[in-house]
């Protein structure tokens, strides 16, 4: 529909999100691209370097208004470079899905602004391949999430790791049994996808498959929640189901936990859809409710919601400016030290980078 940071701004600031979820294309990282929406088997940097500009333009404009960004891996492939846009998407991560989440992770590393979701939405195979890999049902070799965790962590990124549970990221009763160790970050969430096709029985099929994560002690946000999206009703649903959904994301569930939870979908085209149009009007049902949900949540921000065992935000005199991929720029307190750097102020404290809204 146009700039991805016209629309970013406009989910920030007149929807009120305190997060948006991007998603990615790991052909087109590295470059194998038509340049428009399709993948090639070709390589073309210059493609590669346009479309992590623009992420990285996605980012900035997200992190100057102090709120999450959401890196997806939600194209993958089948095993070979060019594969991703026609295989459309996998049950599981390939081999060069850990390509990618190396040099993501690099570029983006230990920036408290960016959270990295390993995949969209795992299915179809067992929680064994799902942690540990093998082959998968999709007919290739995948390197499990427990692997990704490894690999991303290796590069030195500290940031939040957000993974999906099986059945199109819906199911969290194998979390238990197969969670991810992760020795040396700032943790992991599961993530879980809902919509009204994933079978009838609400609340209770949500507590059975999502919060039963939840009361087993584990972080769970919801990452896309809608009506079904077979285009009827304005792409989404003026149903019962929305607002009961809405109800129990707020708390309304077994473990009376208030979900993180992340609407879907801020696009004219794919459904269900939460606008109308580029002008970022809200669809009369779906994206109406979405709307007044989200209006109506006090947001955390970065600066107030540190994970535990962070210290509080509080700005050093000796802070140390990092631009948006971790590197280290300036030493805050200088004459003409204050200024945007690919949008983003961030400052150490030990070993924590935090991020800076006031050099002083």
């Amino acid at each position: 529909g146009g700039d991805m940071v016209q629309s970013v701004n406009a989910a920030i600031t007149t929807w009120k999100s305190n997060c948006v979820r991007i998603p990615l294309n790991q052909d087109f990282w590295f470059g194998y691209s038509n340049g428009s929406s399709a993948s090639s088997t070709t390589q073309n940097t210059g493609y590669r370097d346009r479309y992590r500009t623009n992420i990285d333009n996605v980012i900035d404009a997200a992190s100057e208004k102090n709120v999450y960004v959401e890196l997806d891996l939600h194209w993958s492939g089948s095993g070979a470079w060019g594969s991703s846009v026609s295989a459309k998407q996998q049950n599981m991560p390939d081999d060069h899905s850990t390509d990618f989440w190396q040099d993501v992770a690099t570029r983006y590393k230990n920036n408290p602004a960016v959270l990295f979701n390993l995949y969209n939405e795992p299915k179809d195979d067992s929680w064994t391949i799902w942690k540990n890999g093998g082959q998968s049902g999709s007919g290739f070799h995948t390197p499990g999430h427990q692997s990704l965790v490894n690999t991303l962590r290796a590069t030195g990124a500290n940031n939040v790791i957000i993974v999906g549970g099986l059945a199109w990221a819906y199911d969290m009763s194998g979390v238990k049994a197969n969670a991810l160790n992760d020795p040396s970050g700032n943790g992991i969430a599961y993530e879980a996808h809902i919509y009204d096709n994933k079978g009838p029985g609400a609340p209770n099929i949500w507590n059975n498959n999502v919060t039963v994560a939840v009361n087993a002690g584990f972080c769970v946000v919801i990452g896309e929640f809608g009506p079904k999206n077979d285009g009827t009703q304005d792409n989404s649903g003026c149903t019962p189901f929305e607002s009961d959904l809405i109800n129990w994301i707020d708390g309304a569930n077994t473990a009376n936990y208030p979900y993180s939870a992340l609407g879907w979908s801020f696009n004219t085209d794919a459904v269900p859809r939460m606008i109308a149009d580029w002008k970022f009007n809200p669809t009369s049902c779906h994206g109406a409710q979405i709307k007044s949900w989200l209006a109506s949540v006090n947001p955390m921000n970065i600066a107030t919601a540190q994970p535990r065992g962070r210290a509080p935000a509080v700005v050093p005199r000796a802070a140390v400016l990092f631009d948006v991929s971790g590197k280290k720029i300036k030493r805050c307190g200088t004459p003409g030290a204050i200024g945007l750097i690919n949008g983003v102020y961030l400052y150490s404290q030990g070993t924590t980078v935090h991020r800076v809204l006031m050099c002083r």
